[in-house]
Parts: C-alpha cells; structure tokens; sequence
C-alpha cells in the first residue's frame, strides 16, 4: 500500500493472493538471505510438491503401464524434434500421427486410465500398503551439502509426499469403505439397494464416492454393466470424451448430416471451455434437492446437438439456466400441442413422452435386428404415422390418469400393468413420476405403436433405397 501511495497510482494488487505470495516471497528471501535454505533446495521442494499433486490428481504416472506410456510419448516427441531437424519431413509427419495416437487415446486410456485405476485401489485400503512400500524404500539419510544429496532432495521430498498421500488415502479411504460395507451388511440388503440404486441415478453419482469398490463390483455384475463399471475405473466416458466426438463428427459429415456433425464438433470444443464460477456446486445441489423430495431431478440433455452453438453448451452452466439452443427433433410435440390439458398434466410432472422421430421408431425387426424404421416409408406415411401415435397415446395418457389403467407396485417400487402375487394396485395420484415413466414405456408406447403399425402401415412397403 505504501508503493502504491508513493507512486500516486497502484504499481501492485492489493488483493489477498498478491499478499500471499509477497509473504511467500518475503519467506523465501530470509531464509536464503540468511543461509538456512539454497535456490536449488526451494527449487526441489516445489518441483517435489508439483509433482505430488499431479500424482494425488492423477496426472503423474503410478504404475508401470503408465510410465511406459508417458516415456514413450515424450521419446516420439524427441524423435520428432530430431526428424525436423534432420529436415527428414516425411518421418516428421509419420511421427506426427504417431503422437496424436498417443496423447489422444492410449495416453488418456492407457496411461490416464491405469492411474485412476490404482487410486480407485489406494481408497479401498491398498493405500497402507503402498505408503509402506514406498517408506521402507526410502530409508537412509541423504548429505544436502553434496552434489549427490542434491541430486536426491527432489526425489526424497516426492516421496516422503507420496507416502503421506498414500496413507491418508488408504486410511480414509478403507475406512470409510468398511464403515459403509459395515452398515450395508447389517442395515439394508444388498439386492434392495441395488434396485433402488438403479431407479435412482441421480444418486448414484454422489452414494459410488463412499461405497465400497468391492460392492459396485459386485452390483455391477448383478446387473450385467460390468462394461460400464470399468470405464467409470478406468476415467473413460465416452459422453464427455472429446476426442470421441471429433470423431463422431467427422462421421456425421461423412454421411451428410451437417446439423449433427456441427453439434458434435461443438461439444468436443465446448466440453474444454467451462465458466470460473461454482455453478455445479448449485447444481448438484438441486439435483439432491429434487431427488430427496421426489421430483426428476435435473440430468440435462445429452440427445446428439444439432448445430454447433447447441453443442458447444451442452451440460453447462447455460444449458442448466435454460439458455442453451436445442433444436426440435421431426416428430416431437410442439408448443401448441404440449398447452392441450393431458400433455400438459403429463409434461408438468417431469414425465418424458414416447419416441415421435420417423429415424427412431422400429417398424420391423429380424432375430433382434432392426430392418427397418419408420423414416424408410414416404413422407405422408411417416406424418400420417406420427398423427395416429399422437392421439392414440393421448387417449391411453387419458385411461392411465383416470385409472382404467391400473398400476402395480411391488416392494422395489417397479411398476407394470401386469398383476400378480408381488405386487398391488396402486392409484394414479399416488405413482412416483419414475413409475409413470416405466409404464409408459415399458406397455403404453409399444402397444400404441403396434396399434398404429397396423392401421397405417398395412399394404405399404418401405421405399426402395439404391
């Protein structure tokens, strides 16, 4: 402040983070100044402390795999530098391709991939005994006053990092897993909580933190998502990989669906831009919010964009504020349609309506193969279609409501049409907005849709494609 009083304008931010790193600064000095610390052991510490927090984040190899992965990427990047210099263009460029498929798939797959893996491990417990590896292997004292102890400051200062890591994490970590697997095994049964897990996914995401590995294994086996399960381990969701949807846009573009093939390219773009403020701390809890208290809770819209404004804000913070442009899909209800008082009962309790795009609706299947879809017909056959499915489901949205559809519960909470020994009626008004989802999913939408099948499509054939 005194700088910035002398010099009648302000030299230097007076904000809190400049105060800090002043002081860290001023730190610093003393203790150099008065020979208590050298530039190179504060230069280990930090290079020590980075690359701790890149290992605890999963940025810093932690297994074999890993390092191989990482070492022969950055030997491919040397070998490019030397071809360019060589002006050897040709192996430059061959090399160049290598790269890509390096950083952008077994980089992030492979070595990214196997990191996440072992810290997933470390959290169950394994932790204790990786800290206790790594302490047993960095015994001995090292001579700072020597070249050779110098050379081993940075390295000692990483592990001893690592090692504190790594027992909190396997302490925490395997504590919080036996507590939990304590209280599922005396307090709930597994299957019950499996299938309210299933219907809840909203929770999942925030209940898999503290649940036991060994349990979301075992679930995942039960309910044959094994696949699924490991790339959740492995940090692998092709839903927010962009390099994923690079790819599905240049298919796009391929087969000429242009409005797609933007969206695409819009959120590979989009999924590495995010706004500087705690706007998913706001979300989440909403979400929480919603689910605790029965609502859908929010869960954005992840239908492939069209367009590539649409894309580039699919799943943030505008998307979640309502601003974010989604075009409307051939087929789908518009405004005037959704005001008509049975949509809007339906629409206003969160309940999504049956499929009404020609491109995704099946009208044909052989050995559990789809042959032909809706968009194969002629233009006055697919609105005629779309027509009759619209008011024959109305009239069934009619018959669920007032109750000449009965609903049957049984103890999970699964609904169906279909009584028996398991189940009970239970009234319209009383029916959760999931259990209305699965009935009309589940029995009202294919029984229209054979319905129409029917009435429209008998003696027609599907137009011939070259």
């Amino acid at each position: 402040e005194k700088i910035n009083k002398d010099a009648g304008t302000e030299l230097i931010s007076t904000n809190q983070n400049q105060v800090d790193r002043f002081a860290n600064d001023i730190v610093k000095a003393s203790l150099e100044m008065g020979n208590k610390i050298t530039p190179e052991q504060i230069s280990a510490a930090y290079n020590a402390a980075y690359k701790s927090a890149g290992l605890g984040l999963g940025h810093t190899a932690n297994n074999i795999v890993s390092s191989m992965v990482t070492d022969y990427s950055a030997k491919i990047e040397g070998n490019i530098n030397q071809a360019i210099k060589n002006k050897e263009w040709n192996r430059a460029a061959m090399l160049t391709y290598k790269s890509i498929l390096f950083r952008n798939v077994l980089n992030p797959f492979v070595g990214g991939g196997t990191n996440w893996l072992v810290l997933k491990l470390e959290k169950t417990g394994l932790g204790l005994f990786t800290g206790l590896a790594y302490q047993v292997g960095s015994k001995g004292k090292i001579d700072v006053s020597t070249e050779l102890g110098m050379k081993r400051l940075e390295e000692r200062l990483y592990n001893q990092a690592r090692i504190k890591d790594n027992y909190m994490r396997g302490l925490v970590g395997g504590m919080t897993s036996l507590l939990t697997y304590a209280a599922f095994t005396n307090f709930a049964n597994e299957d019950e909580y499996r299938k309210w897990r299933a219907k809840n996914k909203w929770a999942a995401k925030y209940l898999d933190t503290i649940t036991p590995e060994y349990l979301l294994a075992e679930m995942a086996v039960k309910d044959k998502k094994v696949k699924q399960y490991l790339s959740t381990s492995f940090n692998k969701n092709d839903a927010f990989d962009a390099s994923t949807k690079f790819i599905k846009s240049g298919e796009y573009f391929v087969k000429g669906d242009k409005s797609k093939a933007w969206g695409a390219l819009g959120e590979a773009m989009g999924s590495k831009i995010n706004v500087p403020l705690p706007w998913r701390l706001a979300k989440d809890g909403q979400v929480i919010y919603q689910g605790a208290t029965g609502q859908d809770p929010y869960h954005g819209n992840y239908k492939p964009s069209e367009g590539f404004w649409s894309g580039a804000l699919q799943g943030g913070a505008i998307e979640w504020l309502g601003g974010r442009p989604v075009s409307q899909s051939k087929g789908e209800y518009n405004s005037e349609e959704l005001k008509d008082e049975t949509l809007k009962h339906f629409k206003d309790k969160g309940v999504n309506f049956p499929e009404m795009n020609p491109e995704k609706i099946q009208t044909k299947e052989v050995n559990n193969k789809v042959v032909e879809k809706l968009s194969d017909y002629d233009e006055a056959t697919q609105k005629l279609f779309i027509k009759k499915k619209k008011e024959y489901l109305k009239i069934e949205l009619n018959k669920l409501k007032n109750n000449a559809i009965k609903v049957y519960v049984d103890k999970y909470g699964n609904a169906t049409t279909t009584k028996n020994n398991k189940n009970s009626f239970k009234p319209f008004a009383q029916l959760t907005t999931e259990q209305i989802q699965n009935v009309i999913s589940s029995s009202i939408s294919g029984n229209v849709t054979e319905k129409v099948k029917k009435e429209v499509l008998k003696g027609k054939s599907p137009i011939k494609k070259d």
